[in-house]
């Protein structure tokens, strides 16, 4: 699988909201089992993780501890001055991630929610950043630490998530 595009992701940014209007305040998701056929379906698998600023708990609709990112001409990056951290709530072995928006999200087939999945291993944001974490095993909720880094090489990554 690949990286994918919620409908709901391209119609906003075809009608002009940017990235950060989007996805700022939101959560990466790592999941078990096999991607969704599309960004559009619904989930699979058992959210074995969330990545979130400093490891905080997140809660759809409120801006505390959610995701941030800065634009830097065409490129996007996480906020410079933010921490982001891995914290697990289930064993398991990653298959891919999800990146959503600060809003509730059920998982359902929608074509208007806004998401990002790709595979895990593979990629943790689109195109050039890679997730390194695969297998999940967590006697209780733990927390890892992850760093982003590398050059700014596509419009919404800044190199490389490692947990």
């Amino acid at each position: 699988m690949t990286d994918m595009l919620s409908t709901g992701f391209v119609h906003r940014r075809n009608n002009g909201e940017s990235f950060a209007d989007i996805f700022n305040n939101g959560v990466i998701e790592i999941r078990s089992g096999v991607q969704p056929a599309s960004a559009d379906a619904a989930v699979t698998g058992t959210l074995l993780a969330r990545i979130t600023r400093n490891g905080g708990l997140w809660v759809a609709g409120s801006p505390s501890n959610g995701l941030q990112f800065v634009a830097s001409g065409r490129f996007v990056a996480k906020h410079p001055d933010h921490v982001w951290r891995l914290v697990g709530v289930a064993n398991g072995i990653a298959g891919y991630y999800r990146l959503l928006p600060n809003e509730a999200d059920d998982g359902l087939p929608s074509t208007t929610a806004r998401a990002l999945t790709a595979r895990s291993g593979r990629r943790m944001l689109p195109a050039t950043s890679r997730c390194s974490c695969r297998a999940l095993a967590l006697p209780r909720p733990s927390t890892k630490s992850c760093l982003i880094s590398g050059a700014a090489r596509h419009p919404w990554s800044n190199g490389e998530l490692r947990c």
